[in-house]
């Protein structure tokens, strides 16, 4: 048996089975022991005091120092004008002591927040400028500062559908940054003539990449390419109402007489 004065046995603490974390413990000095030489039990617990913060343990810092390869003071001379000839640990500040006051000084880190790291490659557009993005597009293809009147247009001829295709088409597909509007103009030109029976869409399109600084020598170029891709037929209709846009607007081919 064990004498009355002798100290209780503990048990030995288990860890969680599903977590593998052992469970609280209130006694913070004697975790920081477990878990580091270096640990302090304000680091546990902040509410803790610690009268010694301030005294610093030469073993601690000479396995500190051994461990950043930081040679003793008295190894240390300097050899350039300015320099401090660390000869005497007693009139000289000691390396031991600058390694310990860097370690008191250096702050805490705690993790970013989760959002800071994860990030976002293509943040979400604000509703406000997306319209107006679009907004913009819709007024250099029609060459009108009247964007709210062609909004309105757009609502009255297709209530459900019109905020979709200035928010979408032209807000978010329109403005990207890797085409110009006169590159996309000619593309939208091509589609439309090769796709065919959409006279409307393309005669708006066909003054629209006129508006956004294609030349007609280009708009010629891009139906000449319809031609081999996509056929004669679809080729010659686009013809007819790209001629119809230049005599309208007064612009032409270059070596063509009007």
């Amino acid at each position: 048996t064990l004498p009355s004065d002798a100290p209780a046995a503990t048990e030995p603490v288990e860890p969680d089975a599903t977590t593998g974390i052992p469970p609280a413990v209130d006694d913070a000095p004697a975790v920081a022991e477990a878990l580091s030489p270096f640990a302090r039990p304000q680091d546990l617990d902040p509410a803790a005091e610690s009268p010694g913060d301030d005294v610093v343990d030469p073993e601690e810092l000479a396995t500190v120092a051994e461990a950043l390869d930081v040679p003793e003071a008295a190894e240390i001379q300097g050899d350039e004008a300015g320099d401090e000839v660390l000869a005497d640990e007693d009139d000289s500040v000691s390396t031991l002591a600058q390694v310990a006051d860097l370690i008191s000084q250096e702050p805490r880190r705690t993790a970013p927040p989760a959002e800071a790291v994860l990030g976002s490659a293509t943040p979400p557009i604000a509703p406000s400028s997306r319209r107006e993005r679009g907004l913009d597009v819709l007024g250099t293809l029609g060459n009108t500062t009247d964007v709210a009147g062609r909004l309105a247009g757009l609502r009255k001829s297709y209530p459900e559908l019109a905020d979709d295709v200035v928010d979408f088409a032209m807000g978010d597909v329109w403005s990207g940054a890797a085409l110009t509007r006169r590159e996309r103009s000619l593309l939208v030109v091509a589609m439309l003539s090769a796709m065919g029976g959409r006279p409307g869409p393309l005669a708006s399109h066909l003054n629209g990449a006129l508006n956004h600084g294609a030349t007609p020598d280009e708009l010629v170029e891009t139906l000449r390419m319809v031609a081999v891709y996509a056929g004669f037929p679809a080729a010659l209709e686009a013809w007819k109402l790209m001629e119809a846009t230049f005599a309208n607007r007064g612009e032409f081919p270059s070596g063509r007489e009007e």
